[in-house]
C-alpha cells in the first residue's frame, strides 16, 4: 500500500491472518457478551489475544525491559534514601554494592555448593557500579568504592582517570588501600615495559604495602618482580620470604627460593630454605582429600628440591614411587630422566673427563624419557672429550654395543661420528635401531629427518614424517619447527616453510639464524615489506643480545673463574625445552644452528 511500512513475509502472513479474525469478529455485528454462547465467547476472547499478540513489536518491548528493571532499582535505591539518614544510607549502600559482588557482611566471598566463589554476572557488577558511584557522589570515603570505580574506568579504557583515583586511597608517601597499591605496582610495570621511566623506590613501596601487608593472593608476576627487586637491593632473606608468600598460590614460585640463593652462591642458604619447602609438601601430603594433581605436584618440588641442593640420589625413590602411581605424568618423567642425567655428569666429573665414564646413567635418562631433548647437551661434552672421534673410539662403541645390547647414547654418539665422516647410510642406520626400541625418541626423529633432506636425492616426505612426529610429541620444542621450515622450504613449499619458521619464532623470540631464514623466504617471495619487518626485529634482538654479552663479559672479567669440574657436576635445573641449545644434528650448513645467546 502507498505510504506503508514494508515488512517480512513471515510479520505480513501473521498481520493478515490476525485481519482475517478481526474482520470475522465485525461479521458477527455488534453483538453483547450475553447474547453469545460460551463457546462463541472463548472463541471471541481467542481471537482478540491472538490479534494482540500477533500485532506487538515484541523485540522492542524486550528491549526495554533491562533499562526498566536498572531504572526502577535506582527508583527503589532513591526511596530508600528518603527513609534513611546520610550515615546508614551510606551503609546501606556499600552492603548492597559488596552483596552484588559477591561478598558476605563481614566481607568473605559466597560460594557455590562446590565451596568456589560465586561467579558475578555483568548486571552485578553494572549494580555494584552504580552503588558505588551513589556512594562517592554523597561524599562517602569509601575505599572500597574508589578502587571498583577505578578498576571499571581501567577496564573501560580510561587508565589515567583510574591512576588518579587509585593515588587517592594508596599514596606515594604513605601506606593506603592494599589492593590500589597492587594496581599501581601493575602499572607502573606496563609502563616500564612500554619504555616509560619509572621510579624503583616508588614501585617498591606500593609493593611493601600490598604483597607483604594482604592476606589476599596476588598473580604470581608480581611477586616475582618484587623478589627481584629486593634481590638487586641485596635483601635475599626478604626476597625469599615474598618468593614463599607467593607461592602459597602460585605452585611455579615454589622452587624460586632455592634458586635465588643459589644465584647469589648462598649454599647453606639455599638447603635451609629447600629443607623448609620440602617439609612444608610433606605436610601437605599428609592432609586429607589431597587431589592427584596437588599429590603429584608437591612430590615433584620434593624431588626437584633435592637435585638442586645436590641430593639427586635421596630424589629417585620419590620420583619413583610418584611415576608408578602416575606412569602419564610427563613432568615426573622429565624430573627422573634429569635426575639420571645429573647422576652421568657427577661419573663425568670424578673421573675429570677421563677413564670409566657410566653409560649406564645417560642411557636410563634417555630410556625414561625419549622427549628429553637437554641429552643432547650431554652427548655433546661425550664428543668433545673425542669418545666417538677416531677408528679405535668408534670400534670400542661398537663393542660396547654388541656386549650390552641397547645402549642408545653409543648409538647416537656413532651416527654423529658417522655423519662427521660423511657416512650418512651409516648414521640412518644407528638412528633407525635406536627408534625401533625407542620410537618417541625426539632428538633421533629431529636428526633423522634433517639426513633425510640430505642424501641424494633428498626424501622430504619421509622427512616430513619424522618431523611432524616429534612435533606433535613436543610441540613447544622450537628446534624442531625450524627444521619442519627447512624441509618444507626444501620442497619448495614455501606459505608451510612461513608458517613452521613463523611458530618456531613464537616459542623462541631470539632465534636470529631462524629469523634470518624467514627473512629471506620473504625476499624470495617478493614479500619485502613482511621483510623489512623481520629484519628491524632481527636488528633489535642483535643489539639486545651484544648489550648482554658485553655485560656478562665485564661481570666475568671482574670475577675469578669457577673451577672446570664445577660446570660439570653442578646439577642443572628443569631444562628448558623451549629454546634448545646445542647445535642441530646434522647440521646443513652454519645457519642449522641453535647454540644461539638466549634472552633472559
Amino acid at each position: 500500500r502507498p505510504g506503508s511500512v514494508a515488512v517480512d513475509p513471515k510479520t505480513q502472513a501473521k498481520l493478515e491472518k490476525a485481519e482475517a479474525k478481526l474482520l470475522r469478529q465485525s461479521r458477527r455485528g455488534g453483538r453483547s457478551l450475553l447474547q453469545m454462547s460460551p463457546l462463541e465467547m472463548v472463541q471471541e476472547l481467542t481471537d482478540f489475544l491472538y490479534a494482540w499478540r500477533s500485532t506487538r513489536n515484541w523485540k522492542a518491548i524486550l528491549a526495554i525491559v533491562p533499562p526498566l528493571i536498572l531504572l526502577f532499582t535506582l527508583g527503589g535505591f532513591v526511596l530508600a534514601g528518603r527513609l534513611r539518614s546520610k550515615e546508614s544510607l551510606l551503609q546501606w549502600y556499600e552492603a548492597k554494592a559488596n552483596e552484588a559482588l559477591g561478598f558476605t557482611e563481614d566481607g568473605k566471598p559466597v560460594v557455590d555448593e562446590n565451596g568456589e566463589p560465586k561467579k558475578r554476572s555483568p548486571e552485578d557488577d553494572a549494580k555494584a557500579d552504580l552503588l558505588f558511584k551513589r556512594i562517592l557522589q554523597l561524599g562517602g570515603n569509601s575505599q572500597n568504592a574508589t578502587f571498583f570505580v577505578a578498576l571499571r574506568n581501567s577496564q573501560n579504557g580510561r587508565t589515567g582517570v583510574a591512576r588518579s583515583m587509585m593515588e587517592t586511597i594508596a599514596p606515594k608517601d604513605r601506606p593506603g588501600f592494599g589492593f590500589a597499591h597492587a594496581w599501581l605496582a601493575e602499572d607502573m610495570i606496563r609502563r616500564a615495559s612500554a619504555g616509560e621511566t619509572i621510579s624503583p623506590q616508588e614501585l617498591m613501596h606500593h609493593f611493601a604495602n600490598s604483597l607483604e601487608k594482604s592476606d589476599v593472593n596476588f598473580p604470581a608476576n608480581l611477586y616475582l618482580v618484587y623478589a627481584q627487586l629486593l634481590e638487586q637491593s641485596k635483601r635475599f632473606d626478604d626476597a625469599s620470604r615474598v618468593l614463599m608468600r607467593g607461592a602459597e598460590s602460585a605452585p611455579e614460585l615454589r622452587l624460586e627460593p632455592i634458586a635465588l640463593y643459589l644465584r647469589n652462591n648462598m649454599v647453606t642458604p639455599a638447603s635451609n630454605v629447600a629443607d623448609q619447602i620440602i617439609a612444608n609438601m610433606r605436610g601437605r601430603l599428609q592432609k586429607p582429600g589431597i587431589t592427584d594433581v596437588d599429590k603429584e605436584q608437591s612430590s615433584l618440588t620434593i624431588a626437584r628440591a633435592l637435585q638442586l641442593t645436590n641430593r639427586t640420589d635421596d630424589s629417585i625413590p620419590i620420583l619413583e614411587r610418584s611415576l608408578a602411581e602416575n606412569p602419564r605424568s610427563l613432568e615426573l618423567r622429565r624430573a627422573l630422566s634429569d635426575a639420571y642425567r645429573v647422576k652421568f655428569r657427577l661419573s663425568l666429573a670424578k673421573n675429570s673427563g677421563k677413564g670409566q665414564v657410566n653409560m649406564d646413567f645417560l642411557n636410563r635418562a634417555i630410556a625414561i624419557d625419549p622427549t628429553n631433548i637437554a641429552i643432547q647437551s650431554d652427548l655433546s661434552i661425550l664428543g668433545q672429550l673425542g669418545i666417538s672421534s677416531g677408528d679405535e673410539n668408534r670400534a670400542r662403541l661398537s663393542t660396547l654395543i654388541a656386549r650390552e645390547g641397547a645402549s642408545f647414547s653409543a648409538r647416537m654418539l656413532l651416527a654423529e661420528a658417522s655423519i662427521g665422516i660423511g657416512d650418512l647410510n651409516s648414521a640412518i642406520v644407528q638412528y633407525e635401531v635406536i627408534l625401533a626400541e625407542l620410537p618417541n625418541m625426539t632428538l633421533a626423529l629431529n636428526n633423522l629427518a634433517m639426513l633425510m633432506t640430505q642424501i641424494q636425492p633428498p626424501d622430504t616426505d619421509k622427512a616430513r614424517e619424522y618431523i611432524q612426529k616429534a612435533i606433535e610429541l613436543t610441540p613447544q620444542v622450537a628446534e624442531f619447527l625450524d627444521t619442519k621450515g627447512d624441509i618444507e622450504a626444501l620442497a619448495k613449499k614455501t606459505d608451510a616453510a612461513i608458517d613452521a619458521y613463523l611458530a618456531c619464532l613464537e616459542r623462541s623470540p631470539e632465534r636470529i639464524a631462524t629469523r634470518k631464514k624467514l627473512i629471506q623466504v620473504y625476499r624470495d617471495q617478493n614479500r619485502n615489506e613482511d621483510a623489512d619487518k623481520q629484519s628491524e626485529i632481527l636488528k633489535n634482538i642483535e643489539a639486545r643480545i651484544k648489550a648482554i654479552q658485553d655485560q656478562w663479559n665485564k661481570a666475568n672479567a671482574a670475577s675469578p673463574k669457577p673451577a672446570e669440574a664445577k660446570a660439570v657436576t653442578e646439577p642443572a635445573t628443569q631444562p628448558d625445552t623451549n629454546k634448545p641449545e646445542t647445535e642441530k644434528n646434522p647440521p646443513a650448513d652454519d645457519s642449522n644452528k641453535s647454540g644461539e645467546p638466549k634472552l633472559p
